[in-house]
């Protein structure tokens, strides 16, 4: 089973940050080479190992990770979200030197359809109805940005958590006109061919706008050298995982 979304762009609960053209990685906040190796051997997806590396860098202040379990459907007992592994990342997070809150485990509804079915086929009759545990883990660089996010998350600012992820600030004020005006804001997807073939575009993970996408491709493109440089397996892994799931 499947479920029939992509990995797409997002401004929501996954520090403020200074504009785009300020911001600047911090070096003296990286990973050591056992961190890395740590980081490299942790049981979560490419693109939060990528998150991870982008918190430490300095170039975003928050990301999270979701842990969920297997659906469950016809049956009397629920599945549980694999609580060694949660135990393992936390541990690996300390090490790392993250701060880092889980939550509290609570029922999730998702839909799914069977994997056989190629996604552009998908009809309204394919999709099923499931439900699993799932358990969330917030993540800073240190306490003090963890209570800020915390804080941000509880009350829903989208502009807050988006300067937190590290999105460019045009792209954000894009986003949050986008409801009224959908033609505003644009995805990887509608990037120009030549753009969408440099594997550095894979790191676009927000949506951008229609006026200022090249600027805002910067940030993207300082995201994906600083993976790259830090931990080439991690870039390897998440240029893989992503080319799988947009069709690269």
């Amino acid at each position: 089973m499947r479920s029939p979304e992509k990995f797409e762009p997002r401004l929501e609960p996954q520090s403020k940050m200074p504009p785009e053209k300020e911001r600047k990685e911090e070096k003296g906040n990286e990973l050591t080479k056992e961190q890395i190796e740590i980081l490299e051997d942790m049981s979560i997806a490419p693109y939060e190992k990528m998150e991870l590396i982008l918190v430490k860098a300095g170039l975003k202040s928050a990301t999270s990770i979701e842990l969920a379990s297997d659906t469950w459907r016809e049956q009397e007992e629920s599945k549980k979200v694999d609580r060694k592994r949660q135990q393992d990342i936390e541990r690996a997070l300390g090490e790392e030197g993250y701060a880092y809150k889980s939550s509290d485990p609570e029922i999730e509804k998702i839909t799914v359809v069977e994997d056989d079915i190629p996604e552009e086929k998908i009809k309204p009759e394919d999709e099923i109805f499931e439900e699993r545990e799932k358990i969330v883990i917030e993540i800073a660089r240190n306490q003090e940005e963890l209570r800020e996010y915390l804080k941000t998350i509880e009350g829903g600012s989208d502009k807050e958590l988006g300067k937190m992820y590290g999105f460019p600030e045009s792209a954000i004020e894009a986003y949050l006109r986008s409801e009224d005006d959908p033609g505003i804001v644009m995805s990887r997807k509608n990037l120009p061919e030549d753009i969408r073939k440099q594997e550095w575009s894979l790191f676009a993970t927000f949506m951008m706008s229609k006026d200022k996408w090249e600027e805002e491709l910067e940030v993207v493109k300082q995201w994906s050298e600083t993976v790259n440089r830090i931990s080439p397996e991690i870039y390897k892994e998440y240029i893989e995982y992503m080319k799988k799931m947009t069709n690269f």
